[in-house]
């Protein structure tokens, strides 16, 4: 029997020896330290992988759950993010805000009449076509707008630059608004991932690192989701779903529940940005009230419409789920409908965040 004296100095020797043939080789022992990083890190890529099997299981009732239970927070922390990032002066960007708001304005009110021409059914086919293709135009042109108000002054490269993705953006939406349009829907959840990023670069930078690691499972996800369903035959709910604005009249290939399935899962992505992401890089889930934000602290007009936007979004939730199990095809247009407009309202967002 070997005494336990013998046996800890027997594992001393071999642990130094180990330790020395590493120094010879050139090889530094480094303390494996926990760090909130790391947990960060499992926690991300468990939402990753948790998402997309559960998006490839059940497409449908993936979808719709999601809409359900994030739809009103995700809306409600995206405005309390986009609130507290906005000055509470304007100065010498007054053109550049002025613009903002008016734009969101009016292409929301115009993609609503829009929407409400199109379904009554009230114009025609081509009518339909030239107004998708005039409003995509206009959407385009605002973004420019925004982007030589932002950069005009100071970065005339970006100008350019933009200039040139604009009227690539513009000969593309004429030779199909309706791929324009797609495109924009599937696009969109990687907004949030960008600003993300740029929130973890200003307040949490330990956390690059994981971050830029969890997003490549993203694309890996998105490869084993069109792998899995490549073949997979449409069955009725999932058709109701995918009628709405997925992309499958313009694809002859690709599976419906396959588009269905990816759209779920990127849209899970967008949610857990904005209900887990961007609260903890922030800290904004202890300063969660809106009338904490600068930029209305001493706006009491401002103030009543923000808590009044988020009666209705939390009004809107319950409702929302009422109208799926009623009726999905037409809560689904209204919901696309009601989305659009945070889509259009993150994109003066994300050229405020670039330079602040």
């Amino acid at each position: 029997m070997i005494s336990s004296q013998k046996l800890h100095e027997s594992k001393r020797v071999i642990g130094s020896s180990y330790s020395e043939s590493l120094n010879w080789f050139g090889v530094q022992r480094r303390p494996v330290v926990w760090t909130s990083a790391h947990a960060f890190k499992i926690v991300a890529l468990t939402i990753v992988i948790c998402s997309a099997f559960l998006a490839g299981s059940t497409p449908f009732w993936f979808t719709v759950a999601i809409v359900v239970l994030f739809g009103g927070p995700h809306n409600y922390s995206e405005l309390r993010y986009a609130l507290s990032r906005f000055p509470s002066r304007f100065g010498p960007l007054r053109p550049f805000f002025i613009t903002s708001f008016a734009g969101v304005a009016l292409l929301y009110l115009t993609e609503v009449a829009l929407v409400l021409v199109t379904n009554t059914n009230t114009i025609s086919t081509a009518q339909a076509w030239i107004l998708l293709l005039t409003w995509n135009e206009l959407f385009i042109a605002w973004i420019l707008a925004l982007s030589i108000l932002r950069y005009c002054k100071h970065d005339r490269q970006s100008v350019i630059t933009n200039c040139a993705i604009a009227l690539i953006g513009s000969w593309a939406n004429i030779l199909s608004p309706q791929m324009f349009t797609i495109a924009m829907t599937y696009l969109h959840p990687m907004l949030g991932l960008w600003l993300f990023e740029r929130e973890l670069r200003r307040t949490k930078k330990s956390w690059l690192s994981a971050y830029h690691r969890c997003l490549q499972a993203v694309p890996l996800a998105v490869a084993g989701l069109i792998w899995w369903h490549a073949g997979t035959m449409t069955d009725a709910m999932s058709m109701k779903a995918i009628q709405t604005g997925l992309g499958t009249q313009l694809f002859a290939g690709p599976s419906p529940v396959m588009l269905l399935a990816v759209y779920g899962f990127l849209q899970m992505m967008h949610y857990a940005v904005w209900v887990l992401g961007m609260p903890i890089a922030t800290n904004s889930w202890t300063r969660w009230r809106l009338e904490q934000t600068a930029l209305l602290r001493d706006r009491s007009e401002l103030r009543s419409f923000a808590l009044y936007a988020v009666g209705c979004i939390s009004i809107g939730v319950p409702l929302l789920w009422l109208g799926y199990r009623l009726n999905y095809a037409f809560t689904n247009d209204l919901y696309m409908v009601l989305a659009m407009l945070h889509v259009i309202a993150e994109l003066p967002l994300i050229f405020w965040m670039c330079e602040s």
